[in-house]
């Protein structure tokens, strides 16, 4: 079975979906599922949105989406984030929503199928709150329903082993090089790490923290996605019933080079290539039919800007796409010399140190003076729950 896990989108329906099909033509593949580990951005009523939602993306392309009843162009399996409209989702009388588009409730578990393959995937979406883990999720209102709980999670570890865990926060003990609650944050989300060890999946993919890395809870691979459209923001897994192995066939966008690159494969489950099948010959037809045909020029042009960028950054080369970093601690300063090439100093005229500033992934918090160590451009701290 072939699977696309996508990370937070928040509300950006028709741009993940003009990924996914992009992604699949790069690989030469159809997705059986796509799954999604929360922050949907699932708001059917812009007027109901929370004030972080206010701040950042707005209510995204739901509401279209729920007025015309589109339908998904995969099947799609999504959890709860932190973000969503937890009443209009619990209110639902099916788990699918939308033609195509399931909701995985907390503590639940639904079996994927495709030909004589299936796939038992279990959700805890939302985020730790301390405040309410303790308490029944059935007592939980409003802004509260954000939060997981304890019984939420022994629900889940009721049904057993799993192919596949879909959570959105990070299980306690996933430690983070760089967070914005500091550098070395190891998360604290209490009772995942539990659920691991009595359900023993295969891998556990989570988002929320919007950045893409790899860790180990429990003896069980646990893999960050990034925010989308950064990279790392879609997976391409390869899995199959019966079968402990499971591979990652790449990720989108594509990481700088030329074309596609795929990820180290974890215990590869045989020959990909003979389980690989090739896309219909109308794969992005759907999507063109709902008005997406634009959406699916651009995504090779903007991964085409992101990958020349990336280039650059590696030859030395200023790609234009940031303010310049000047400590404000021991002043070493960015400049660009004439011929694009990214100098440091700590005074206009004197010669290249050689640091460098280190980057962050997107959204992941401040830059790191090479100099002194301090912090670099970092706006008042946002929440977890902000994210």
């Amino acid at each position: 079975m072939i699977l696309c896990v996508a990370g937070d989108i928040h509300g950006a329906l028709d741009r993940m979906f003009a990924d996914i099909l992009a992604f699949e033509s790069a690989l030469s593949v159809r997705f059986d599922w796509v799954l999604h580990v929360g922050d949907f951005g699932v708001w059917p009523d812009p007027s109901r949105i929370d004030g972080a939602t206010r701040r950042h993306e707005g209510a995204g392309d739901f509401p279209t989406w729920a007025a015309e009843r589109r339908e998904a162009p995969r099947p799609t399996v999504f959890i709860k984030g932190n973000h969503e409209d937890f009443v209009w989702l619990d209110s639902q009388p099916s788990a699918e929503v939308l033609a195509g588009l399931f909701y995985l409730r907390n503590g639940q578990v639904r079996e994927l199928r495709s030909g004589d393959d299936m796939l038992r995937v279990g959700g805890v979406g939302g985020c730790y709150g301390p405040s309410d883990f303790e308490r029944q999720s059935a007592s939980l209102q409003g802004y509260a329903k954000r939060h997981y709980t304890r019984d939420e999670i022994g629900a889940l570890a009721a049904h057993g082993r799993l192919d596949i865990l879909l959570s959105h926060d990070a299980p306690a003990g996933v430690p983070f090089e760089r967070h914005r609650r500091g550098p070395g944050y190891v998360s604290e989300a209490a009772g995942l790490d539990d659920l691991l060890a009595r359900t023993q999946p295969r891998i556990c993919f989570f988002g929320h923290h919007h950045t893409r890395l790899e860790a180990a809870v429990a003896g069980v691979p646990c893999r960050g996605l990034n925010k989308a459209p950064h990279p790392g923001s879609l997976l391409a897994v390869e899995m199959r019933a019966g079968q402990r192995d499971w591979q990652i066939l790449g990720e989108w966008p594509p990481p700088a080079g030329t074309g596609l690159k795929s990820a180290t494969p974890r215990k590869p489950c045989g020959d990909p290539r003979r389980s690989l099948a090739k896309p219909e010959a109308n794969a992005h037809d759907d999507l063109d039919a709902r008005g997406g045909g634009l959406a699916k020029r651009l995504v090779p042009l903007v991964c085409q800007v992101q990958a020349l960028q990336d280039q650059a950054r590696t030859l030395g080369v200023f790609p234009n796409d940031r303010d310049l970093l000047t400590c404000p601690h021991c002043g070493l300063a960015e400049d660009v010399l004439a011929g694009g090439h990214l100098i440091t100093s700590y005074a206009p005229g004197d010669p290249d140190t050689g640091l460098r500033f280190r980057e962050p992934e997107p959204d992941e918090g401040p830059s790191i003076c090479p100099g002194c160590g301090a912090e670099v451009g970092l706006d008042p701290p946002a929440a977890l729950d902000d994210l």
